[in-house]
């Protein structure tokens, strides 16, 4: 997924598809208006999309042409994605972390924990701009964007997360940026819904022809050992490396094909370490699990039930800090959690860990160091 995710985006910057951002946003009275636009909606987005660090990867480079300082660029976009990180890179941490492949009650805990914190990003992400800036904020001027954000974003996350894993994030920073720009932007800032098209009908394409895969393959899997976990045919990863092809004969039909060449070569090389790291942490994963379970069971074993749920999300940020990523931690403690968890609060432990891997994904720092 990293991989055609990565392509997808050296095919659209390599057309110059992003060039119209500085140009538009320069121009907006609210410096912070641009902010939740790049960090919250479209990281979320990208997050809701890809996750593996490319909204970090991708957002921080669009703040830093944008005029932002280097560490606003760098700060913001990793602490606004927090929620979409819950369902990120279409339900991974969910579906590879934990094993949920559907919505139940792990899934709607995770949802109902993040509603409020979905809300009050925008507020917190004032706050660390006020101070990575060096500027004032007026929150009794701004609270009604800051609100206005954080309702935009966080009931398009809760009704999608109700009925589906894999697009909460998505829909939450795409629809959540279109109610954003329509009704909380000043109308002088307003841009036109063409250029917004203009911008987003690669990711559109994107969503549809992910959409439509997965109806068709779902039901389709494989096993190629029975020690093994099974493949599903829906493969999101080449459905990115499909699209891009797509956009590609779209915008430049004639050298179409020396363009995506070449941007798989570049793509290769950028992510080439990156891609070696994840597959080093999956393997240090597997291979620490039950030593780790043991040592978790040991130390926290006789702990009742209730201080269990104030320990599981803390160690599910220490997972991300020591793994790297939200999925990778749910691997790490999904084992331990399922055996020390009541049958009764397995659904609420599980969002718990889901919930903290999602934090501690945030503070990564070797991981996203190197996606950076």
């Amino acid at each position: 997924m990293l991989l055609g995710a990565y392509l997808f985006y050296n095919i659209l910057l390599s057309n110059n598809h992003f060039d119209g951002l500085q140009t538009v946003f320069s121009n907006y009275s609210s410096r912070f208006s641009v902010v939740l636009i790049l960090c919250l909606f479209m990281g979320s987005f990208m997050e809701g999309i890809a996750g593996f660090g490319i909204p970090a990867m991708l957002i921080a480079p669009l703040m830093l042409a944008t005029g932002f300082k280097p560490l606003t660029s760098i700060v913001l976009p990793l602490a606004a994605t927090v929620s979409a990180v819950t369902f990120g890179a279409l339900g991974t941490p969910l579906k590879i972390g934990l094993n949920v492949t559907s919505t139940d009650a792990t899934s709607f805990n995770t949802i109902c924990l993040n509603i409020i914190p979905a809300f009050i990003i925008p507020f917190v992400l004032a706050f660390l701009y006020s101070k990575s800036e060096g500027i004032r904020m007026d929150y009794k001027k701004e609270w009604k964007l800051l609100a206005g954000a954080g309702v935009c974003f966080a009931i398009p996350y809760f009704v999608t997360g109700y009925f589906n894993i894999e697009y909460p994030s998505v829909v939450a920073g795409a629809v959540g940026l279109l109610l954003f720009s329509l009704f909380f932007i000043p109308k002088k800032d307003v841009t036109s819904l063409r250029w917004w098209y203009k911008l987003f009908w690669p990711y559109g394409l994107l969503v549809g022809l992910l959409v439509i895969v997965k109806t068709l393959s779902s039901q389709f899997s494989f096993t190629i050992h029975d020690q093994l976990r099974t493949i599903n045919f829906f493969q999101p990863g080449i459905v990115f490396i499909l699209t891009a092809i797509i956009v590609a004969l779209i915008q430049s039909p004639s050298n179409a094909f020396i363009r995506i060449l070449d941007q798989s070569k570049v793509t290769v090389v950028r992510i080439g370490q990156s891609l070696v790291t994840i597959f080093l942490l999956v393997c240090f994963t597997q291979i620490i699990n039950s030593d780790f379970s043991g040592f978790m069971n040991a130390a926290f074993g006789n702990v009742k039930q209730q201080m269990l749920l104030a320990i599981i999300p803390v160690t599910g940020i220490a997972g991300s800090f020591i793994t790297g990523s939200a999925t990778m931690s749910n691997l790490l403690l999904n084992g331990w959690v399922q055996s020390t968890s009541s049958l009764s609060y397995l659904p609420v432990s599980m969002a718990l860990l889901n919930t903290g891997g999602a934090v501690g994904n945030a503070i990564s720092f070797h991981y996203k160091t190197l996606s950076w």
